[in-house]
């Protein structure tokens, strides 16, 4: 007899959770995807909000379509097998959601793409309590729709980063987020650069990240003989 068993979502998704992400790594996968998707300019805002602190990551890439924001927010939306674009950062189609949850626990994703915008929540405190995955998907219209085509992915109830301390959570976060810059500027400095084509502008709150090549390429190629 054959019979489905599908996985426990309570568990699965604590799992998930549990990875090992750091949130530098976290942000920067998120980061490939926009790259993958083409993007010139990637704006990230952290923002503390009242100890309500929330992130989010926006592109000018491709944007999706409903269909494919649907399946981006699928867990295991590719198998490492298939054929992909070799511009394509991702393997496994886990990188954005197990990126993403190992921050927070509520996810958002707003896409626009053939004049359309759409929108896509996975909220974990709903997975947990109905022990189901329910994800809610909906067309933008009006003022609620993105003005051009891109993706702006947002996280919410960022647990990884409450402090018990809270008089000092807030530095702690300015404090990440300066690490942020950092390791923006360190990882993606060819980017930055131009070395694998268009350049891509970067910025944390406002600031643009400046290339931080880890071989003093520059400074070696500029030294007199």
């Amino acid at each position: 007899m054959r019979k489905e068993i599908r996985p426990n979502a309570n568990s699965l998704i604590m799992s998930m959770r549990s990875l090992g992400y750091s949130f530098n790594n976290a942000i920067a996968d998120i980061i490939d995807n926009s790259i993958s998707a083409k993007a010139t300019k990637i704006d990230i805002l952290c923002n503390w909000d009242n100890q309500e602190p929330f992130v989010e990551i926006k592109d000018n890439g491709t944007g999706m379509t409903s269909e494919e924001l649907e399946e981006a927010m699928r867990l295991g939306s590719k198998s490492p097998l298939h054929e992909r674009d070799k511009e394509d950062l991702g393997r496994f189609g886990l990188g954005l959601k197990t990126a993403s949850f190992s921050q927070s626990k509520k996810l958002i994703v707003k896409t626009k793409k053939n004049d359309k915008s759409f929108e896509a929540i996975w909220d974990l405190d709903l997975v947990e309590k109905e022990n189901e995955w329910f994800m809610d998907i909906e067309k933008l219209e009006g003022k609620n729709a993105l003005e051009t085509n891109g993706t702006i992915i947002r996280w919410e109830k960022i647990d990884t980063l409450e402090k018990k301390d809270k008089k000092n959570s807030q530095e702690y976060f300015e404090s990440v987020t300066d690490q942020l810059t950092k390791h923006i500027s360190l990882v993606f400095h060819r980017y930055i650069s131009g070395d694998y084509g268009n350049k891509i502008i970067f910025s944390v709150n406002g600031n643009v990240c400046v290339s931080a090549d880890p071989f003093f390429k520059e400074k070696s190629t500029n030294q007199p003989p």
